[in-house]
């Protein structure tokens, strides 16, 4: 999911609101990255999951239908995508590690 949200960056370069998308998605960004290499950020993505919900949820109210074309109806689902996984990384348990 890092590489997914990497490429949701990769795409906001050249939009007037570039930083503030940049961040969100960098935040799922390192999240993943995080977890992937045996972290436990559950509950920062819980944080950023409740975040991006709310937010999903104010901009879901400016769409007016246009899923495909409409820039509110794009940033209203990479905020979704985003909320899910937020709530996967913070459901998943961090394993167990023996020591040695």
């Amino acid at each position: 999911m890092a590489i997914v949200f990497a490429g949701f960056t990769a795409v906001q370069f050249n939009d007037i609101d570039a930083s503030i998308w940049i961040a969100a998605y960098g935040a799922v960004i390192f999240l993943s990255i995080f977890r992937a290499t045996g972290r436990d950020p559950r509950y920062i993505a819980l944080l950023c999951a409740s975040m991006y919900a709310v937010w999903a949820l104010v901009l879901l109210g400016q769409t007016n239908g246009q899923w495909w074309d409409g820039e509110m109806e794009r940033e209203t689902g990479g905020l979704t995508i985003g909320c899910l996984w937020c709530l996967a990384i913070f459901m998943i348990r961090p394993t167990e590690v023996s020591r040695l």
